[in-house]
């Protein structure tokens, strides 16, 4: 059995709320560990992918959530080669926020230093995964636009309930069911960690031992869901993340301008607060959680 719903992007959108919110939910099922068979994990052929779906128990909806996806030139072929029937899910966030919150995960891991204006740059893959439109087209070149559902993380932020609902009637599962996690938030770290060296080898250990043990990874999310670390967090707190300047704001903005218009287009929404250098301009508001199409389930 293969995922007829593949949540391909992007990073720090809010898609790790939303696969826990499939967790929850006993229709539907989406394995353990993060697959990115079209990209990082591909050489490890199509055995191995269907093996992540072998037990789904009770579920009817099978999902793959992979950020990767969004970003890998060779992802839709090789999608469309495996699943040509899936039915992709988008979520997208205003492209300057979403490139300063993968710069502070980046930074709490050792992955860059802390001259936010030298990192953030054109070219630089944090701010490249910002171009959204550009790379989904490269999807509807193998997926027909009825099954290319782009949602906006604006929406989950203004209603997280009918963010979830809209999503669940999207996937044909129970759209009335409501996860115990759905006003949570996963990943909102505020400041560095004050030890950093033992926190980046606590980080590259856990994310060693989750490749290989799916039991243990599956322990340790328990505890995380059950607030098990949040006092090493609080012990760890330093520094706050550095402060994106207003001309590196400025320069991603114009960046960013002429991909989020054609987005906007493709979609049919207003996304020119994404294009503003103010910082959290004011998203115009919609009566439901948007996106390029919304098909029914049987259309998927």
């Amino acid at each position: 059995m293969l995922p007829k719903f593949i949540i391909a992007g992007a990073s720090k959108t809010g898609s790790t709320w939303l696969v826990r919110c499939f967790d929850e939910h006993p229709e539907v099922f989406a394995p353990l560990i993060t697959p990115e068979y079209f990209s990082t994990n591909f050489d490890k052929g199509r055995d191995w992918y269907e093996s992540l779906y072998a037990e789904p128990g009770d579920a009817k909806v099978l999902v793959d959530k992979s950020t990767s996806y969004i970003v890998d030139p060779e992802a839709p072929a090789r999608m469309h080669a495996c699943v040509p029937d899936a039915h992709l899910i988008f979520m997208l966030r205003d492209p300057i926020e979403r490139a300063n919150s993968h710069y502070n995960m980046w930074l709490r891991g050792g992955r860059a230093d802390d001259k936010i204006d030298d990192v953030l740059v054109a070219g630089h893959e944090l701010v490249e995964e910002g171009l959204y439109f550009k790379q989904i087209s490269r999807f509807l070149a193998y997926y027909p636009t009825e099954r290319v559902t782009i949602l906006l993380y604006d929406d989950l932020k203004a209603d997280a309930h009918a963010f979830a609902r809209h999503v669940f009637e999207l996937i044909g599962v129970d759209a009335d069911f409501v996860p115990e996690m759905i006003d949570k938030r996963f990943h909102q770290t505020k400041t560095r960690p004050k030890f950093q060296a033992p926190y980046v080898a606590a980080v590259k250990t856990m994310r060693w031992v989750n490749k290989r043990s799916r039991f243990i990874e599956n322990i340790i999310d328990g505890l995380r869901r059950r607030h098990a670390f949040d006092f090493v967090h609080k012990l760890n707190q330093g520094e706050a993340f550095p402060k994106m300047s207003d001309a590196t704001r400025q320069r991603l903005a114009d960046y960013y301008r002429a991909d989020i218009d054609q987005l906007a287009a493709h979609i049919g929404r207003d996304l020119s607060h994404w294009a503003s250098p103010t910082p959290k301009a004011k998203a115009p508001t919609s009566e439901q959680p948007s996106q390029a199409t919304d098909p029914s389930p049987a259309g998927a």
